[in-house]
């Protein structure tokens, strides 16, 4: 499998969406906010930033966002598997032909939110509120 894993210019790991292992991710007590999106590359990072109770920045970036169905404020997200339904779900919004390995769903406060995407990174940095990863001046992986 490690020819399905990529490293950007920062070394950090970026997977196909495909490739993404959702039990690997759960944040329940942190607070993330859709912090950038560049319609231009279809970038999108959703970050929960470092604290008094979190040393460490968790920024959750999506590259080749085709939908995104996500409020500005999460608190607490886990991910889960897409499934037929929600491939069906997605279908009807965009009208285009998506599958489950596009589709990722993330979860908070028992609601369900949708992203369509080829790739998706989480990393933890020490990035203030204000600065961007490199890689969304760099368009991408």
């Amino acid at each position: 499998m490690l020819s399905q894993i990529h490293l950007n210019i920062r070394g950090e790991i970026v997977m196909k969406i495909r490739d993404f292992n959702v039990e690997d991710y759960y944040y329940p007590n942190r607070r993330f906010q859709l912090l950038f999106y560049q319609i231009s590359h279809g970038e999108m990072i959703i970050r929960s930033q470092k604290n008094n109770n979190y040393n460490k920045t968790i920024d959750i970036y999506f590259g080749d966002v085709n939908y995104m169905e996500i409020p500005s404020e999460l608190n607490g997200i886990r991910f889960r598997r897409a499934n037929a339904d929600d491939v069906t779900y997605i279908k009807s919004k965009i009208k285009k032909y998506i599958t489950q390995d596009e589709i990722v769903v993330i979860v908070s406060e028992d609601k369900e939110y949708y992203i369509v995407a080829s790739v998706i990174s989480i990393n933890e940095n020490d990035l203030s509120f204000v600065e961007l990863p490199i890689h969304c001046f760099l368009h991408g992986i």
